[in-house]
């Protein structure tokens, strides 16, 4: 095959042996070299190739390919830019390198670098020659290495697992995937060749991790932590799950490493809602065994009780009134008695007392037990009362449990402050969507005492478990509590600091409109609202005005008085006030009762008439001096309770 490249100028005084010499020795170049050289004329027609450029090409022939358009060994896509390459080099630019695809004879595709510059003839440009180089493995190994590039992306980006790359020598990080910016709350820009301790709750949780690293991959070559916590951006903190493995280079030498991180606040959570559950599944069952035992003892209990009663009432008719061994049945029986509120105690624990259950107005209800448990205070602990539902709070629970419940809540917040302190009860009406009637009642206890620990609160509710010392507390108190609260469908909790107090809160779900049962026509002459702090002059009074056809609530203090008044303004015809020697609070709460516009007669009883009572000036207030005959009470209240007809209402 003949190779006549193009004759290039040379100087005028080189020998003719001299450019032969030079001519054979570029001939042998091109027939030797793995290059191809191809040599195009003017029109972009083929002048001249060597072997290489047709076996880059798989062209069989030299005459496959002289005298034709450089197009047929260009894929379409790529003839535009080959046109204006040519059109460069013709005219009179080099190109030195460049790269390009080819289409070869059988229709595959290469690709090869190449390089072209003009041929001159007589100053004139003829043509362009150049060289190529196939690249076609190289470009084949870098798609290859972009492909897996992408794909390497891709995958990182698909993952929820936060990645992270770590240079080995700085510990900084080299990147890091878009799960590890949303986990943590960062830019990327943010995180990358910043420390990896940034990651980290402080500096021992940093070097904590480090050792572990290091000890569990110089073990087994690679660390696993189940359970680590770390810190966002923004100060939280999360458990999470890591997986940490070297980076090595082309040497075996680590250079790095990959760091897979997976958050698993969900399953931290989930694991102890199950723990919770476990403890909850076992408690149930220690209650169900000790009700069942709970339940036996108390019917055995309750029938040795009949037989102490029993004797006991024998053994009294046979004795005078003034017999000296009276006195020790009178303590007998009251010793019975106590002992069978620890056995109606016992079958409330274990369900074996069926509950009653209807409307229940439960601040009323407690304002009534709180007037009984007030009396079992010490004056060292001061009470307060505050009913925010105003008289709407109803529930359907048992008159008789729910009475227990807040005895025994009161109770033992005063046990909580041997030393004095404020006890602190509250019931409110709030807005619920956790419960069909859409709202929920709350009654809160509140104490100033010695308080307990977490642990402490955790197991409060256990039944036989108390803090008390031994023989002042059964351990049932409580447990009895949390088992009706839950026969009510409520619940029950407890929040105590040490040394700063106790609050325990019971919610039950509260009576729709619907439920909520109408006011009922008091009989007789209506209803008198009773405030008396003195419970033998209390029940005296009580049962004068049930007597006569009046109805009586009874409420513990003044401020709760005017809550209940404000309530039942339509029915109330009389308001009877008698708080022991405080009788300047008496006319204080008057003038509120005037303010609300509340003008219903009003009944103090005074110990003595002091300078506030005698210049009282309200004509509606009237008021009877201790001692009284209960002749000159319901005297007075005929004289101070008219109808609406203007009548006095009879007694």
């Amino acid at each position: 095959m003949a190779y006549d490249p193009p004759v290039r100028p040379f100087e005028q005084d080189q020998s003719v042996d001299a450019l032969r010499e030079s001519e054979e020795r570029f001939r042998r170049i091109l027939r030797t070299t793995e290059a191809g050289y191809f040599c195009i004329d003017c029109g972009g027609h083929y002048l001249d190739v060597n072997d290489a450029f047709l076996r880059l090409h798989k062209f069989s022939s030299r005459d496959d390919v002289i005298g034709k358009h450089f197009v047929i060994t260009l894929p379409e896509s790529e003839v535009e830019i080959a046109n204006e390459g040519v059109a460069r080099v013709l005219a009179g630019e080099s190109i030195p390198t460049g790269e390009i695809s080819r289409r070869c004879a059988d229709g595959s595709i290469g690709y090869h670098t190449f390089s072209a510059q003009p041929v001159f003839q007589g100053g004139e440009i003829v043509g362009l020659d150049g060289f190529i180089i196939d690249t076609t493995e190289r470009h084949r190994a870098e798609a290859k290495l972009r492909d897996s590039q992408r794909l390497l992306q891709s995958t990182l980006a698909a993952l929820r697992d936060a990645v992270f790359i770590i240079d080995d020598a700085t510990r900084n990080i080299i990147d890091c995937n878009p799960a590890a910016n949303a986990m943590f709350g960062y830019q990327q820009e943010d995180m990358i060749g910043q420390s990896a301790a940034m990651l980290h709750t402080d500096l021992d949780s940093r070097d904590t991790f480090r050792r572990l690293l290091s000890e569990q991959v110089e073990a087994q070559g690679y660390l696993h932590v189940p359970e680590f916590s770390m810190r966002r951006k923004d100060g939280s903190v999360f458990p999470s799950e890591h997986t940490v493995v070297p980076l090595r280079n082309e040497a075996g030498l680590r250079s790095g490493w990959v760091s897979a991180i997976r958050d698993i606040t969900d399953r931290v959570r989930l694991a102890e809602a199950h723990a919770r559950l476990q403890d909850q599944l076992h408690q149930s069952q220690k209650m169900d065994a000790l009700g069942q035992l709970a339940g036996g003892i108390a019917h055995d209990f309750a029938n040795l009780l009949k037989a102490i009663f029993g004797h006991t009432a024998v053994a009294r008719s046979h004795l005078h009134e003034n017999h000296p061994a009276a006195a020790s049945l009178s303590l007998v029986e009251e010793a019975a008695r106590q002992a069978g509120g620890v056995t109606n105690a016992l079958l409330t624990f274990s369900r074996r007392m069926p509950a009653t259950k209807k409307a229940v107005e439960l601040c009323s209800h407690t304002q009534k037990v709180m007037s009984l448990i007030g009396r079992m205070l010490p004056s060292s602990i001061e009470v307060v009362m505050q009913p925010r539902c105003h008289h709407n709070a109803w529930i359907r629970g048992d008159d008789t449990q729910i009475q227990q419940v807040i005895l025994n809540l009161a109770l033992n917040a005063r046990d909580a402050m041997p030393q004095g302190g404020a006890l602190t009860i509250s019931v409110a009406l709030e807005e619920s969507s956790a419960v069909a009637s859409g709202r929920v009642v709350s009654l809160s206890v509140k104490d100033t005492g010695v308080g307990m620990s977490k642990e402490l609160c955790e197991r409060a509710f256990e039944p036989f478990f108390t803090t008390k010392p031994q023989g002042q507390g059964t351990g049932l108190g409580l447990a009895i509590i949390h088992g009706i609260v839950t026969d009510h469908a409520g619940e029950i909790s407890i929040s105590s600091v040490p040394d700063e107090g106790t609050t325990v809160c019971v919610t039950f779900p509260g009576l729709t409109d619907e439920e909520i049962p109408k006011l009922p026509r008091h009989r007789g002459a209506g209803l008198v609202l009773l405030a008396e702090s003195n419970r033998h002059v209390s029940s005296i009074i009580t049962s004068s005005l049930r007597s006569s056809g009046y109805e009586v609530d009874h409420v513990s203090d003044l401020d709760s008085l005017i809550d209940a008044a404000c309530t039942a303004r339509p029915l109330a015809k009389l308001c009877v006030v008698d708080l022991g020697d405080e009788s300047t609070k008496e006319t204080k709460w008057l003038a509120a009762l005037r303010e609300a516009d509340l003008r219903m007669p009003v009944i103090i009883i005074a110990s003595e008439l002091n300078d506030s009572l005698a210049d009282l000036s309200d004509e509606d207030a009237l008021v009877l001096q201790k001692p009284f005959q209960i002749a000159e009470f319901s005297a007075l209240v005929k004289s101070a309770v008219i109808d609406t007809t203007g009548q006095q209402e009879a007694l």
